[in-house]
């Protein structure tokens, strides 16, 4: 489960792996590059090394979760976010998960749907 001490960097990490491995169950090369990426850009103080230590901290995290088959810690991440961003935060990060969608060339239908579910929670509209 996220940790309820996690700052929006280590929340939208925990999201931005979600959206990447979670719908379609394969991480492909093109998406780790986009992942170190957008986290790096999330924090201006973060090199390349702590932000692969971080994603690889917060993976951990997430596969437990997976092993449970529920979708609660991803939906309760999701609102965490929209509670605690601006919405340019939002919108940056539903930018973010768009690239990271499209990293390996295709975007998938769990991967809309993610982002889908993220627009409803966070009140964006638009597509």
């Amino acid at each position: 489960m996220p940790e309820e001490s996690w700052g929006k960097v280590e929340q939208l990490t925990y999201l931005y792996l979600a959206l990447c491995y979670g719908a379609d169950q394969d991480f492909a090369k093109e998406e780790k590059s986009v992942l170190v990426q957008k986290v790096m850009g999330l924090d201006s103080m973060l090199s390349k090394k702590a932000a692969v230590a971080l994603i690889n901290s917060v993976a951990k995290s997430y596969i437990e979760d997976r092993r449970s088959g529920s979708n609660a810690p991803v939906r309760l991440t999701i609102q965490r976010l929209g509670q605690r961003l601006s919405s340019e935060e939002l919108s940056q990060a539903l930018g973010d998960l768009f690239s990271l969608a499209q990293a390996d060339g295709m975007i998938v239908d769990g991967e809309w749907d993610l982002i889908d579910e993220c627009k409803r929670s966070w009140g964006v509209l638009g597509s």
